[in-house]
Parts: structure tokens; C-alpha cells; sequence
């Protein structure tokens, strides 16, 4: 990223100063605006010194967002909607909400799956008893609902964190892999190995 016409210097207190530039990306030229709060001045605005500026301080915060997803093969398209929904909410750091959207992924799928009855404790606990889910993955399950109750229910005085949400929709991610994408994956192989069989 390159500096790309004149920065924005706005002082905020005494001795820090809120730097904010227009940047260009060196590979597609689309821009993006790079800020932070900075002891350090700029002697002015054009490029010729916020290059410099920027050589040798990383910006703290990006305008717009890179809003980053998953693509979920193989799982049904709402329930694979709402789980690329939550690793969005990860990528900008919006832990709480990205928590939350997990939470509603694993009550989604265990329905999708004809497991409808009851709190979700029970339909985890059912999905589990049917085969569908193994005794670990029912308690990774369960971690995950934990957390988003904590969530829906504004129990949220103790603050999560990135590593609590990448652990969250890792979980996630595993309970679709095993209630959708890897019999999908077993069905296709016995597909192609049936197909073996009738091949001349």
C-alpha cells in the first residue's frame, strides 16, 4: 500500500496526533484509508512525507473492513450462509456477534438434520444418541452453546476474545463437517468407486 495524494493530520491532545492517509494498493490500485495515533508529526501532507511516514509506522486501523468468509461445500445453503456470517463477524473482530451466529449455525443444523425438538441441550445431546455427531464433538457442541447463551442471554461482563472465537468456529466448522460434509464426501467416493466397478 502506497500513500496516494495528500494525508490528514488532526491533533487531539498535546503531543498526539490522529495520521490518516489515502492508500492505493501497489497490486490492484483500489484504495483504502490507513490511520493511527501517533506522538510522531509528519512534516506535511503531500506524499513526498507521509511515504516516509508510513515507511517506518504500521497503521493501527483500515477504513473499509476486509470482510472475510467461509464457503461451507456441501452444507445446506442457509446453514452455510449463517456460518460464512459468523467468520465475517470474526474477520473485523466482532467476537460477541461471531460467537452468537455459531450458536444459531449448530441449533440450524442439528434441525436441518430432523433433530427439532426441544432446547438446543437436548438437541445436541440428541444429535449425539442418533449417531450423527461423535461423544466429542457433542461437547464441542456444547462449548459453543455455552458461549452463545452467554451472548443471547447478556451475560457478557467478562469480555471474549480472538482466541475464544477461533476456537468457537473451529468447533463450529468441524460439527458441519461431520453432520454434512463428510458424508457427503463418503457418498461421493462410493460413487466413484461404484462407477469403477461398471467401467469397461
Amino acid at each position: 500500500m502506497s500513500p496516494f495524494g495528500p494525508g490528514a493530520i488532526t491533533q487531539i491532545r498535546h503531543g498526539a496526533y490522529r495520521i490518516e492517509s489515502a492508500m492505493a494498493c501497489d497490486q490492484c490500485k483500489r484504495l483504502s484509508i490507513a490511520g493511527l495515533i501517533s506522538s510522531e508529526r509528519p512534516t506535511g501532507t503531500e506524499p513526498v512525507y507521509m511515504i516516509p511516514f508510513w515507511s517506518s509506522n504500521d497503521p493501527s486501523a483500515w477504513a473499509p473492513l476486509h470482510v472475510e468468509g467461509q464457503e461451507f461445500v456441501d452444507v445446506p445453503a442457509h446453514v452455510a450462509n449463517a456460518a460464512s456470517e459468523a467468520y465475517k463477524s470474526h474477520s473485523i473482530e466482532n467476537y460477541m456477534s461471531a460467537i452468537l451466529m455459531a450458536r444459531t449455525v449448530v441449533e440450524a443444523a442439528a434441525k436441518e438434520t430432523g433433530v427439532i425438538s426441544g432446547s438446543l441441550f437436548n438437541k445436541i445431546d440428541e444429535l449425539e444418541k442418533k449417531s450423527l455427531i461423535r461423544p466429542d464433538t457433542k461437547e464441542a457442541a456444547h462449548a459453543i452453546r455455552q458461549f452463545g447463551n452467554d451472548m443471547a442471554h447478556g451475560d457478557i461482563a467478562i469480555a471474549v476474545d480472538a482466541e475464544d472465537s477461533t476456537e468457537v468456529l473451529t468447533f463450529m466448522s468441524e460439527i458441519l463437517y461431520e453432520l454434512f460434509q463428510g458424508p457427503a464426501r463418503i457418498s461421493g467416493l462410493k460413487a466413484r468407486a461404484a462407477a469403477r466397478k461398471q467401467a469397461p
